[in-house]
């Protein structure tokens, strides 16, 4: 069973950006229609990439549906992304930009120094060939918790996967993964890497792009 980054890293996107455009669908100007539509497309996304992503009924047919899925909402929430972005008439927060995943063009932005604190990686949740990770602040201890801190637009991730015999990977062992916009993510795996052992690193980044310290390796074992 191989599973999808691509769709992991979507799957985590809109279940923060669709219920936060429907909590603010007000002052966004984004009306009841759209807000249906991409509920809508949420739970059938998510029912499909729940029967995908588990071992007993990841078929052929259950890979299609959640591609198909995912071609009807991934360009709708990239529209409404533009439609929002270009909005003359509203004006965005960085809570905005950082819950919906909206691009923000460089030139626009003020300078935000590097956060200065580390965060911290923990698992919240792992099945078959997917870890569910939640990177918060040291502080905080509530797991569903979902909002970046305060000056941190994303978290920067490097992963490294190794024998579960080997020794701890160095630096260059480290693949960098996109960054991510939510505090709560999960990362697929393949199913050669059953029973190695991942590593992974994780930073704030400001919303201007400076990346602060690094936490320390979180390990886990691949099952």
């Amino acid at each position: 069973m191989k599973l999808s980054q691509k769709l992991a890293d979507f799957h985590t996107e809109v279940n923060a950006s669709v219920p936060y455009i429907a909590a603010n669908a007000t002052r966004l100007q984004v009306s009841g229609t759209k807000v249906t539509s991409i509920q809508i497309g949420l739970t059938d996304y998510n029912n499909k990439y729940n029967t995908y992503i588990t071992p007993a009924t990841h078929t052929e047919q259950s890979v299609k549906d959640i591609h198909d899925s995912y071609d009807i909402l991934h360009p709708e929430m990239q529209a409404l992304k533009q439609t929002l972005k270009h909005n003359k008439d509203i004006t965005l927060t960085g809570a905005d930009y950082s819950a919906i995943q909206i691009h923000e063009d460089a030139s626009r932005r003020n300078h935000i120094p590097a956060p200065t604190e580390a965060p911290v990686n923990t698992i919240t949740k792992q099945t078959h060939l997917v870890v569910y990770f939640f990177t918060h602040e040291p502080a905080a201890t509530n797991a569903t918790a979902r909002a970046l801190p305060d000056d941190v637009g994303k978290i920067g991730r490097k992963l490294a996967v190794v024998a579960a015999t080997a020794a701890p990977p160095a630096d260059a062992a480290y693949v960098h993964i996109n960054d991510t916009g939510s505090t709560h993510y999960h990362l697929t795996f393949d199913p050669t890497q059953e029973g190695m052992k991942g590593y992974l690193i994780t930073w704030y980044k400001s919303p201007t792009g400076e990346a602060g310290p690094p936490s320390a390796p979180l390990v886990f074992t691949i099952i």
